[in-house]
């Protein structure tokens, strides 16, 4: 679980690395050619859906430590994943609006 949500939390950021990268050109063009929109766009569809896999996993492990122990259990892993699902949509719906038809 712990690979999971290390690569769950770093796709989202290599997403906002390589569009802002490009925009202000700190990856020296890489977005200029066609492996660099080819990964842009890999990421583009696998951020929402990694999030999202991470915070389905992350509201059940929540529900079965609950239904097992009284004791609220930790709360801020089940946050932080929503936090994470919601970047991920607001960076895609910010490529989308940018770009032109």
């Amino acid at each position: 679980m712990r690979k999971f949500r290390i690569v769950a939390y770093v796709i989202p950021q290599l997403l906002v690395f390589l569009f802002f990268g490009g925009k202000y050109d700190l990856i020296f063009g890489f977005n200029h050619l066609d492996n660099g929109f080819t990964i842009l766009v890999i990421l583009f569809l696998l951020s929402p859906l990694s999030a999202s896999a991470l915070m389905l996993a992350e509201m059940i492990t929540y529900y079965r430590k609950r239904k097992r122990d009284f004791l609220s259990p930790a709360l801020v892993p089940t946050i932080v994943s929503v936090l994470l699902v919601m970047e991920a949509i607001t960076i895609d719906l910010y490529i989308l609006s940018l770009v032109k038809m």
